[in-house]
């Protein structure tokens, strides 16, 4: 299961919070470099 603190849980399914998408950028970032 995911963390809270990543992620939020709605009617829709799952919404990215905003430390999902630092998370999510600073993996995006090392793995370019």
């Amino acid at each position: 299961m995911v963390g809270a603190t990543l992620f939020l849980r709605t009617s829709g399914g799952y919404v990215l919070t905003a430390a999902g998408e630092c998370v999510l950028d600073a993996a995006q970032r090392m793995a370019v470099s």
